[in-house]
């Protein structure tokens, strides 16, 4: 049997039963047989603080769906943003005189849809978030005040839960308390649903009890909100029958009562038979009456402005309408804003297709006595959802600005006659530090270059991919960055050439695979990237690169023979590139994950569609040695779905075998291959469990949930692998980095945590230096300041002092040997190690003590057997220290060693590395589980 404190379950590492208590506050009692199993612990290698690449630059931060309100002194806009891989509402306090104070934004609620009003001394804010109970969506509301302090960090519920709360919701201020109003759909369809609404007071407590205030209706698109104190209008566009729409309202009194409950007509009807855009509709309260404003579009043909004036009292003055702009045929708009400047009502709309520059934002002005009043040019530059707040200065806009550089939320004010008084640009208001995102990592055997793309806007430099060197001690040798590429590039690789360093990346414009050379001194060899003939429409999933050490070999979807097909490419030392006739056989249609690793006298090429993972080896001229590709692992599930489908990959070679790994459903999987193509586990076997959240098909870029993207390398004496994970289950802002060692039997040695630092990590990447020194590069959301982005970080393992297999290779290099030692003992517990990572003649000792996990039971009898070299027989160490490790390794070709991953002979390693009591069990359960020994075929 099997008794352990969970709090302090990671590591057993030993090889014998102890005949008393283990020195410390663990009482074990271990059957002969667990030993057999993996160790989902250990003593983890040592691994150095997190540290980042180089300094921030402010730029703009992409941001959607922004709204803004005006108080007496300053306003406050707000946006959805997801910088941190989540959607939230953040906001940016604006003066009247257009100054930014917040220039990195405030995160203010978990949500998005937002919707923002002023009160006295501060503004409420409101979007649609998951409700605490995780049981649907909800409307939700945190108060800020206008020294910009969020007064409810965690925010505060205003309606029930529900699936379907379509859109965002509308809020206005009487000036005693707020009307919080959404549409709440009764079906899938796009035109019913039942608006309903509550208060709010000033201290963000509901007034009105979930159905209290609720209008059914027909709704076709979002519910609107004004307010002239004396009552508030609801406006919206219903749907009055097949085809055709018109603009409804309603009035609500300050104490909640629903003054129309039938709504009344405001807009005459119209044809509206479009299923791609739905139509919008804005109002404000000008000082006397309401001016409510909406878009008419009858098939494209018509495509109309226009609006009409309603009084408190709800009759409506204009009720053919008013039209404001006439809009070229079969252009629509996608949001309506309307706000008070003082002497007549600004409207602003966007226009549709807006990545022509010559359909800007527009304004118009409508009088108090229904006049229209046109501004004599377009106002603001091309963008979206344009929202308008008034102040005692004016109106001020910001929207989404799709102009030249990052898309990003601006503002700008405007003049008593509409026009910008900041330009058409307006300035930006969503800002952060340069996001970086780490895309690839590689060794050229003394230092470590780490490549990212960075979103640096135009006022700073250009968006691209840039590089930076790390020396082994983690010394940053280009503290400004190397600027590889003028494009943020997509998914990307680093190799090393045996002559200089290539960075291999998709453009995400062209849908072109480009590449570029850097010495190792860190000067960029190509002036302008070159095209690998190799095409992709769309964002393609995967796309691999290694290298023999004499050029690099490229293997990435070809559509240009049509759907399905991988194609090789060899580019050599000098940059020339050479494209293989044939593509390699690929027998699937869906996404595609591909990894390569350069290993014997040629290359792996390994691949999966979801349900099948298939190999093949290439020689150094990048022909297939392979008749066909032959088959890795299969998924039994053959549902395929995101929940249990194959996702991520990676591959190692470690001088003698390559290990191959990936996601599947919860788990890490992995199957070693020989060189000659032989599948050593044909069953595949688990290595650890994964929590990545809501099961999805991204790739692994940078996010709150997707696979766990698994990173494996070797660093010289055994496999580092890398992974990402959620430590709080249905948590996704615990989105953390796990990593563990394997032998290359595919012993799980020891597990442990990467990075568990606040704030979601990204996917691992890996590059080894050897000499058992790992480089570990990252994306992590920072945000405190300077920050308030994902930057790239990088941290050092240093496997030498964890123990391992035992001796090391000789002459050859860095050894794979031990790996026999390590597991593979017999009755006899005689395990010879394997020859040197670099194939030279250095042999691993002969292991004389058999394994730590898996020798005879005279051999684990005792602490001072020659399976163990300088552990201790009962020592505890934390999650981060290695102390009684030992080296665990024969030096020599000819050493004794041959002892466990740790060294000692009963060793135990009391680690917080994971903490959740879920997770806890999952790997208590694979530290129980008998490992099936490898079978090795053919």
């Amino acid at each position: 049997m099997l008794a352990i404190s969970l709090v302090t379950l990671f590591g057993f590492q030993g090889g014998c039963t102890p005949s008393g208590d283990v020195t410390g506050d663990l009482d074990l009692e271990v059957p002969r047989g667990a030993l057999d199993g993996p160790s989902p612990g250990g003593l983890q290698p040592p691994i150095s603080s997190e540290s980042g690449l180089i300094d921030p630059i402010l730029s703009k931060s992409p941001g959607n769906e922004p709204a803004v309100a005006c108080g007496d002194d300053v306003c406050l806009v707000a946006w959805r943003d997801d910088r941190d891989r989540r959607s939230r509402i953040y906001g940016a306090r604006v003066a009247l005189d257009g100054t930014v104070l917040d220039p990195l934004g405030i995160p203010l609620l978990a949500a998005g849809y937002p919707a923002v009003a002023a009160q006295g001394d501060g503004f409420l804010v409101v979007g649609v978030g998951a409700a605490e109970d995780g049981s649907g969506a909800q409307v939700r509301g945190a108060r800020v005040s206008a020294a910009g302090a969020v007064l409810d960090p965690g925010g505060f519920a205003l309606s029930p839960s529900s699936p379907r709360i379509f859109g965002g919701p509308a809020i206005a201020f009487d000036g005693t308390s707020h009307l919080v109003a959404w549409v709440r759909r009764s079906g899938a369809g796009m035109c019913d649903g039942v608006i309903e609404a509550t208060r709010v007071s000033t201290a963000g407590v509901a007034l009105d009890p979930p159905g209290t205030i609720a209008l059914s209706t027909t709704v076709w698109g979002h519910v609107h909100l004004a307010s002239g104190g004396a009552s508030s209008l609801l406006a919206w566009v219903e749907c009055p029958g097949e085809g055709l729409a018109r603009v409804r309202g309603a009035r609500v009194s300050p104490e909640g009562a629903l003054l129309d409950a039938a709504g009344f007509a405001i807009s005459p009807t119209y044809p509206f038979n479009n299923n791609s855009w739905l139509p919008s509709a804005a109002l404000a309260f000008d000082g006397t009456n309401y001016a409510v404003a909406w878009h008419r579009w009858d098939d494209g043909s018509l495509s109309q402005i226009e609006a009409a004036r309603v009084t408190p009292a709800g009759a409506v003055l204009d009720p053919g309408g008013l039209t404001v702009a006439t809009l070229p045929p079969y252009v629509s708009t996608n949001r309506l804003a309307a706000a008070f400047d003082g002497a007549a009502t600004v409207l602003a709309w966007d226009t549709f297709p807006t990545d022509d520059p010559d359909f800007p934002t527009e304004t118009a002005r409508v009088s108090p006595a229904g006049g229209v009043i046109t501004p004599p040019a377009p106002a603001l530059s091309t963008g979206l959802n344009i929202a308008l707040a008034s102040s005692e200065a004016g109106v001020l806009a910001a929207w989404v600005n799709l102009g030249a550089g990052t898309t990003h939320v601006a503002g700008a004010r405007l003049s008593a006659l509409g026009a910008s008084l900041d330009g058409p640009a307006g300035f930006p208001i969503s800002r952060h530090a340069d996001e970086q995102r780490v895309r690839a990592a590689a060794s050229d055997g003394e230092n470590l270059l780490v490549l990212w793309s960075d979103d640096r806007d135009e006022l700073s430099g250009n968006p691209g991919l840039i590089a930076a060197r790390v020396t082994p001690t983690g010394a940053v040798l280009d503290p400004t960055g190397i600027p590889i590429a003028n494009e943020p590039g997509g998914i990307a690789r680093a190799v090393f050439d045996g002559s200089s360093f290539l960075a291999v990346w998709w453009s995400p414009d062209a849908s072109a695979l480009r590449a570029a050379r850097v010495s190792p001194s860190g000067v960029v060899l190509d002036a302008r990237p070159f095209d690998l003939p190799l095409y992709f429409e769309g964002i393609p999933y995967g796309m691999a690169a290694a290298s023999n050490g004499e050029g690099t070999l490229v293997v990435a979807p070809d559509e240009s023979l049509g759907t399905g097909f991988l194609r090789a490419v060899l580019v050599d030392q000098a940059g020339a590139v050479t494209l293989q006739p044939e593509p390699l056989s690929f027998p699937s249609f869906n996404r595609v994950w591909v990894d390569a690793v350069a290993g014997g006298s040629g290359y792996l090429v390994v691949w999966h569609d979801g349900s099948t993972l298939w190999g093949q080896r290439l020689d150094g001229g990048a022909a297939p040695i392979d008749a066909a590709p032959f088959i890795v692992a299969v998924n039994p599930d053959s549902s395929s779905s995101p929940e249990s489908a194959m996702r991520g990959l990676s591959v190692g070679f470690d001088g003698g075998g390559f290990l191959v790994v990936w996601e599947q459903g919860a788990w890490l999987h992995g199957a070693r291959v020989s060189p000659d193509g032989s599948i050593l586990d044909p069953d595949g076997f688990p290595i650890a469990p994964v929590d990545i959240g809501a099961a999805s098909w991204p790739n692994c870029e940078w996010s709150a949930a997707g696979p766990g993207c698994p990173a494996l390398a070797f660093d010289g004496k055994r496999f580092v692998l890398a992974w990402k994970s959620r430590s709080v289950p249905g948590d996704d802002g615990s989105l953390d980095l796990f990593g563990a060692e394997l032998s290359s039997e595919g012993a799980v040695l020891s597990s442990f945590p990467l990075s568990t630092e606040p704030g979601v990590e990204g996917p691992a990447v890996l590059a080894s230096a050897g000499d058992s020194k790992t480089l570990l590069a990252y994306t992590r959301f920072l945000p405190e300041a300077p920050f308030s982005a994902g930057r790239a970080r990088v941290r050092l393992l240093d496997s030498s002092g964890s123990g391992g297999g035992a001796g090391a290779g000789g002459e050859g290099g860095a050894g794979a040997g031990g790996e026999g030692g390590a597991r593979a003992g017999g009755e006899g517990g005689a395990g010879a190690g394997g020859g040197g990572a670099g194939g030279g003649t250095g042999a691993g000792g002969s292991g004389s003590g058999g394994g730590a996990t898996s020798g005879s039971s005279s051999a684990a009898s005792s602490s001072s057997s020659s399976g163990a070299t300088s552990g201790s027989s009962s020592a505890v160490s934390s999650s981060s220290a290695s102390s009684s490790s030992g080296s665990g390794a024969g030096a020599s070709s000819s050493g004794s060693g041959g002892g466990g991953s740790s060294g000692g002979g009963c060793q135990m390693a009391a680690a917080s590395s994971f903490t959740t009591p879920a997770f806890l069990l999952v790997l208590a359960g694979l530290f129980l589980q008998r490992r099936r020994r490898p079978r090795r075929v053919g």
